[in-house]
């Protein structure tokens, strides 16, 4: 006979503490970008501007090393995104596939 074990009350409630923290945090957060409590970073990215019209601007990384980085980190979330949205739609085609050769 197979016994059920008693789940661990005190570090599911630990568990559940902390994620409440964590989006009281969150919500702090959103609410202060929302109303504007603190202005949020703009333009952390060293840059060089070459060209500016308006509100145009052309800029460049300052070195090689954050030019290969960025484009490593564009390459890679493009490739990753686009990988995610191929699965997520080629699921279901998959599966009505396998139905339609199973009956």
């Amino acid at each position: 006979m197979a016994t059920v074990r008693q789940p661990d009350v005190n570090r599911l409630l630990g568990a559940a503490q902390t994620e409440v923290q964590k989006n009281r945090q969150r919500i702090e957060k959103g609410l202060d970008i929302l109303l504007a409590r603190e202005e949020p970073p703009v333009g952390v990215t060293p840059k060089d501007v070459i060209y500016s019209r308006g509100t145009l601007v052309l800029t460049t990384l300052p070195s090689t090393a954050a030019r290969l980085t960025y484009m490593i980190v564009f390459g890679l979330g493009s490739t990753l995104g686009m990988a995610a949205l191929s699965g997520l739609l080629g699921w279901p085609l998959a599966q009505a596939a396998c139905r339609s050769f199973a009956a």
